[in-house]
């Protein structure tokens, strides 16, 4: 529309000039800062004197026009316009009276959402968007200011349609399903499921943290074995925070790690997402799941004396040469350790030592095991609901809202509980991985037992100001 030279001219003439009508000297402190409404020598908009006319010129960079744009960048352009302007017809002038529910004008109200429309148009993430917000109501609201409007602001934003995820919004995963008449050793249930993708929205308009927890499948409740017909009693796996005689404690959660660390934890996490370990392993710490092996074997130095006489692994020589009873060999948690060479001898070791052996016939670990009929499919002990819907490792199950530790814990395994909220049950499976920071994302090819260590390294991590990279609405501009 306009020669290069006709555009410095405009850019100067308008944008220059409305810049020192807003933001000159004439607003602004000593110091410098913009002067706020209800400061002295504070202009409205009417007693603003128009700048004084300058025979200038802006430099080019304000002015000029780059033609290299991609079609992968009008793209963005385009969708972000469309979120700026789903999120400005949320002004009150549009008919809706958001003033009475916070006591905002009007006036302020239209501004603030028309801040987190610009900056989200520009190019910000959503997040620097709220934060640009919050500035704008401190400046406006001055001493009637408080970060509950600001929240409650944020939650009107969010809850309204306009800003409500579509098909192509959402992080990409599988619908589950809940088996109206139960899953095996589950206690998941239809009215435990949530929109994990609005939840991840308001975590990140929030700037909130999340704690990455790594737990396993394991079912609760009573495990029938078939073949001798007893029962054993399995307490792990998300359903011991969905059990009603924990909710009715408000019991989330039981944890063997040291209380200086879950307090630290607890005081910086807004939420916790379970994330599943392997789905074959990790059950395999569980002092239940041993004791069903322990019942089927038999006498622990009779089972001791024919293994370490015949040729089997070094990984079961291990563990049986360090241990005298099972008493010993339960209590023992120590695993192999390849960054300091320590040979762990521990229950797991022993426990992924016999279900390896399942699917090994020809070796003399299996043939002993099927001898005392102690050959177990663990799959059957994974809670129904988890393994039904085929949760993979790193995949959600759970959210939680952690508040505080809760004394000593009745889990077989663990000692000390955890205090909150039960959040709910994703309504489908998403891996941990695809909502980590770009930063953090470092190959989308990693194998899952890799990808393990970016989301929760050694069990569990704390993630501040995480950003849904796979949300494409906003996590394609995501910039933390």
């Amino acid at each position: 529309m306009y020669s290069p030279l006709a555009r410095r001219a405009m850019t100067t003439e308008t944008r220059g000039q409305n810049s020192w009508v807003n933001f000159g000297p004439q607003m602004r402190n000593e110091d410098g800062t913009l002067k706020k409404k209800g400061d002295e020598g504070y202009l409205d908009p009417k007693q603003r004197e128009f700048a004084p006319q300058k025979m200038a010129l802006f430099p080019e960079e304000f002015s000029e026009i780059k033609n290299d744009i991609s079609d992968q960048d009008v793209k963005v352009k385009e969708e972000r316009k469309t979120i700026a302007d789903k999120i400005r017809s949320l002004k009150a002038g549009g008919g809706k009276g958001f003033e009475s529910t916070l006591g905002i004008p009007i006036a302020i109200w239209d501004g603030a959402i028309e801040t987190i429309a610009t900056a989200i148009e520009a190019g910000e993430s959503f997040i620097n968007a709220i934060n640009k917000m919050k500035d704008y109501l401190k400046q406006q609201l001055g001493d009637d200011y408080n970060d509950d409007i600001a929240e409650e602001f944020i939650d009107e934003v969010i809850n309204q349609s306009p800003l409500q995820l579509n098909n192509t919004d959402k992080v990409k995963g599988t619908p589950v399903k809940v088996n109206p008449d139960g899953h095996n050793l589950s206690f998941v249930k239809e009215e435990d499921l949530i929109d994990i993708d609005a939840l991840i929205k308001d975590i990140e308009a929030k700037g909130e943290t999340v704690w990455f927890w790594v737990a396993d499948q394991l079912g609760r409740g009573y495990y029938m074995d078939s073949k001798t017909g007893e029962k054993h009693y399995l307490d792990a796996g998300p359903s011991y925070a969905l059990d009603p005689e924990n909710r009715n404690k408000n019991v989330i959660w039981a944890s063997g790690v040291e209380e200086t660390t879950l307090n630290k934890n607890i005081a910086s996490a807004d939420y916790i997402f379970i994330i599943s370990g392997s789905a074959d392993k990790s059950k395999l710490f569980n002092k239940g799941v041993f004791q069903i092996f322990q019942d089927k074997i038999g006498d622990y130095n009779k089972f001791k004396q024919e293994i370490l006489s015949s040729k089997t692994t070094q990984g079961i020589k291990d563990v049986l040469e360090a241990h005298d009873s099972w008493e010993t060999l339960i209590e023992d948690a120590s695993v192999d350790n390849p960054k300091t060479g320590k040979v762990g001898t521990g229950r797991k070791k022993f426990l992924i030592e016999l279900v390896e052996a399942y699917n090994k016939p020809n070796t003399n670990l299996h043939k002993i095991l099927k001898e005392r009929d102690a050959l177990i499919n663990v799959d059957e002990l994974r809670d129904g609901f988890y393994a039904d819907n085929n949760f993979d490792q790193n995949d959600i199950m759970l959210v939680l809202k952690p508040e505080k530790l809760g004394g000593k814990s009745e889990h077989s395994t663990y000692e000390n509980d955890l205090i909150g909220e039960v959040v709910g049950v994703p309504n489908k499976k998403i891996n941990a991985y695809d909502i980590l920071p770009d930063n953090l994302r470092k190959e989308t090819n990693k194998q899952r037992a890799t990808q393990s260590q970016s989301i929760a390294p050694y069990g569990f991590g704390l993630l501040n100001n995480f950003f849904p990279a796979a949300i494409s609405c906003l996590g394609a501009y995501a910039s933390f």
